[in-house]
């Protein structure tokens, strides 16, 4: 599977299992967040600021 997905408030427990798996899958994951200082879950991860 590949392309990009974006998680919409992805910080929290399930959001950032969700992002750790699909960047397993070789997915690049955007998580969406209004606390975008923290470390990404996994490589492939970033987050962004909303």
């Amino acid at each position: 599977m590949t392309g990009t997905v974006v998680i919409a408030g992805g910080g929290g427990l399930i959001g950032r299992a969700l992002a750790t798996d699909l960047a397993g899958a070789g997915v690049e994951v955007v998580i969406l967040s209004r606390a975008a200082g923290a470390a990404p879950p996994a490589p492939g991860v970033r987050f962004a600021r909303w």
